[in-house]
């Protein structure tokens, strides 16, 4: 199983050679520690929405087993399902944690790069993320052959929202 310990292992290492390159470059503090908490949560989105991958066949049956949803490419359609049935706590998680997941990147993205100085730009970043993060979890999906992580056009929508 890759498990999220992968998005850390990998993170631990970049952000030590942005904070390398960052202090070289004589880079303000301000822009050093927005680049090192871009890459601590880029690694917690990833564990959250990308991992665990099951590697082996007994865990690729056993997750094979546990589904329970199909991917979404219908704008709405989710939202609309989770409103009309009343609102249980597991929806209110997914609704609260997909608009809070990319929220921090409307702080660190300006610091970082002058060209997201813009609520426009910013958005534009957040959809491209939120974009990514679906077609990774297709791309897992389609891989394993079944859907592993649900990619959903609404997780678009309320993560750029």
């Amino acid at each position: 199983m890759i498990g999220p310990v992968w998005a850390f292992a990998v993170a631990a290492p970049v952000a030590l050679a942005i904070l390398y390159l960052d202090v070289r470059a004589g880079q303000p503090a301000r822009r050093v520690l927005a680049g090192q908490l871009a890459v601590a949560h880029l690694a917690v989105v990833v564990a959250l929405t990308l991992l665990p991958v099951p590697v082996t066949d007994a865990a690729i049956a056993e997750a094979r087993d546990l589904v329970a949803y199909d991917h979404n490419g219908i704008p709405f359609s989710t939202l609309a399902k989770q409103l009309a049935g009343g609102v249980t706590p597991f929806e209110v998680r997914n609704l609260v944690g997909n608009f809070l997941l990319l929220l921090p990147l409307g702080i660190y993205a300006p610091i970082r790069s002058p060209r997201t100085r813009s609520a426009a730009r910013v958005l534009g970043v957040a959809l491209a993320v939120a974009v990514g993060i679906e077609l990774g979890q297709l791309v897992i999906s389609t891989v394993l052959g079944f859907p592993l992580r649900i990619a959903d056009v609404d997780d678009v929508i309320v993560n750029t929202g």
